[in-house]
């Protein structure tokens, strides 16, 4: 880091590039060694790439349907190149799955992860402030033949009435199908959990997630 070289712009003809997700496969049984992915929205989401040794970014990829609207997504790669990239849609008031088995030159239709209730800076965390945006934070894994894939975010405890939550929900099969979304730390009171981040060690495949709670003060404006 204590030199950088400029790669160009990545978003060809995209020019409302919001919140940029970047995201490196540095796998050694990945056929995409080395390829550089960036994802985005721009109410539709987008999807690029650069291939180790490439003078330019790839033609930006559009992975959302016409009607949606995304909004804080993220991709990830597994260890056999599989890309995953997830985004919230403020339309349909679901979490969103496609995935890339060519590098990213075609994506899967999408496929929905978990319904949500409130999106973008909707869900409001005591005391009052900016709120904190529902982005998506993801990870994959394969391993022993098995391609999993994993999401958290954070949405209301209970519909449109519960405080703020960090849910998670996960797929064995290369994120065709997903697990009934769960709480990652279940809470009975009025706390708030969000700023949600995930990863996985694949070696052990071992999950961590961190968040911020402000459960131990009572005023709510100071978080562990």
């Amino acid at each position: 880091g204590a030199t950088w070289v400029p790669m160009g712009a990545y978003s060809g003809t995209e020019t409302l590039a919001d919140r940029p997700t970047i995201w490196a496969d540095t796998s050694a049984t990945s056929a995409f060694k080395d390829s550089i992915y960036v994802t985005w929205h721009n109410g539709p989401v987008y999807v690029t790439r650069r291939r180790k040794g490439a003078a330019n970014w790839a033609k930006p990829v559009r992975v959302s349907p016409l009607d949606a609207s995304g909004f804080g997504g993220d991709l990830k790669t597994d260890a056999t190149g599989r890309i995953y990239v997830f985004w919230p849609d403020r339309t349909q008031m679901k979490i969103f799955v496609s995935t890339s088995s060519d590098g990213g030159v075609r994506f899967t239709p999408p496929v929905a992860v978990a319904p949500i209730t409130n999106h973008l800076f909707d869900l409001s965390v005591p005391p009052a402030g900016r709120n904190p945006g529902n982005y998506v934070t993801t990870a994959a894994l394969s391993r022993d033949g098995t391609r999993w894939a994993f999401a958290a975010w954070m949405d209301r405890a209970v519909g449109d009435t519960g405080p703020a939550r960090i849910w998670f929900s996960s797929s064995r099969d290369g994120g065709a199908t997903w697990s009934t979304a769960i709480h990652v730390a279940p809470r009975n009171d009025a706390s708030a959990q969000f700023h949600a981040a995930l990863t996985v060690d694949s070696q052990s495949g071992r999950l961590a997630v961190v968040y911020s709670d402000n459960a131990a003060d009572p005023a709510g404006s100071k978080v562990h």
